[in-house]
């Protein structure tokens, strides 16, 4: 995640860098419905913006990349998370029909593998 120096979101890293990501897939026809989502918990540290892998995951999409100049901005800092191996997850693969009779039979967990964190720990 890109941000500025300044933000509370930095200094509330700073001080305590437990952290947790949710990551909504929101339903587009039925709104009303709550979205799917994933959740990834872990350690977040504060990396400078000429991070090189913070501004490889920066230029992958579009819309990151028409905003790049955030990353000359002098202040500007990435906040990297560092996952767990459990990863929480709700509605994810789950029917609507099977939700609606018992909305608690859409949560579980999953872990990510171990050959796959080492991979995260060389990339980051």
């Amino acid at each position: 995640m890109l941000t500025l120096e300044s933000y509370v979101k930095v200094r509330n890293v700073r001080a305590n860098p437990d952290a947790t990501l949710v990551v909504p897939f929101p339903h587009r026809i039925l709104s009303f419905v709550p979205a799917n989502c994933v959740t990834f918990r872990g350690r977040a540290e504060i990396v400078p913006s000429t991070d090189p892998d913070g501004g490889w995951a920066f230029r992958q999409r579009r819309i990151l990349r028409d905003n790049a100049a955030w990353l000359a901005d002098a202040e500007a800092v990435f906040i990297k998370l560092t996952p767990e191996p459990k990863v929480l997850c709700y509605g994810l693969g789950i029917g609507l029909n099977r939700l609606r009779r018992r909305h608690t039979a859409g949560s579980y967990r999953t872990f990510i593998p171990p050959g796959r964190l080492a991979q995260l720990d060389r990339v980051g």
